[in-house]
């Protein structure tokens, strides 16, 4: 799915859609994750990370360093078409291509804040922020490849669990912390983690709507994300 300067929801029920935020400085970061910005600390914080763009990313072969990655890879498909791929399936990524191949060692995972979910009210598509309830920042799980010389990953999702579920009908996984070193091992068979993940429960999270101003992968500030009221037209109170 390629990005576009305005683009309101996801156009599947089976894709996660597509924007998360990193609201977070570089040293908290560090602290957080244990690991070495392998960058320029200006990049953060990320409010409004879309398709195409950049962000942080901590991968197998650099467990204890923090560099960039563009969100989607990029894959010539059987057909001969160029797509994105900016999710990853957990019931088939270690069976399916292209994400069969980098399961073994080319994991990583990826800092996120929240994550963007659009819900269809009335006819107006509202956008959401989901968080855990902590606004601790977390990690999802991911798969990353080189190509041309440029880093970039997709993020695993599994069915949304009761809270979620109220948004969209999957969500990403959410690493517990003490499951993302051992997502980075490459000792750890990824069948026995993909099933463990299908199995967990669901982060405690909550919800609320932001910004619409979120749909345009220009902006990047910190209003996107506050709390934004929204009110549904009149003549849809009649229906």
């Amino acid at each position: 799915m390629k990005t576009s300067g305005s683009r309101a929801g996801c156009r599947s029920l089976n894709k996660m859609c597509g924007r998360f935020s990193l609201d977070r400085s570089a040293e908290i970061l560090e602290a957080r994750f244990k690991a070495r910005l392998r960058i320029s600390a200006t990049v953060f914080p990320l409010y409004n990370i879309a398709p195409d763009m950049p962000t942080a990313c901590i991968p197998m072969d650099d467990a204890d360093g923090i560099s960039l990655s563009s969100w989607g890879l990029s894959e010539q498909s059987r057909d001969g078409k160029s797509r994105q791929f900016i999710n990853a399936r957990t019931e088939t990524f270690t069976s399916k291509w292209p994400f069969a191949s980098l399961a073994k060692r080319n994991r990583c995972i990826i800092p996120a804040s929240g994550y963007i979910e659009w819900k269809l009210i009335g006819n107006q598509k509202v956008p959401y922020l989901i968080q855990i309830k902590s606004a601790e920042i977390f990690a999802f799980a991911g798969l990353f490849e080189e190509a041309e010389g440029k880093r970039r990953f997709t993020i695993l999702t599994r069915p949304a669990g009761s809270v979620a579920a109220a948004i969209h009908d999957r969500m990403p996984v959410i690493l517990k912390p003490e499951m993302e070193k051992g997502w980075l091992n490459p000792n750890q068979n990824p069948e026995e983690m993909g099933r463990y993940f299908l199995q967990q429960d669901e982060p405690d999270l909550h919800f609320f709507p932001v910004s619409r101003k979120l749909n345009s992968s220009f902006e990047n500030n910190p209003e996107l994300l506050r709390h934004c009221p929204f009110s549904i037209p009149e003549q849809l109170k009649l229906f």
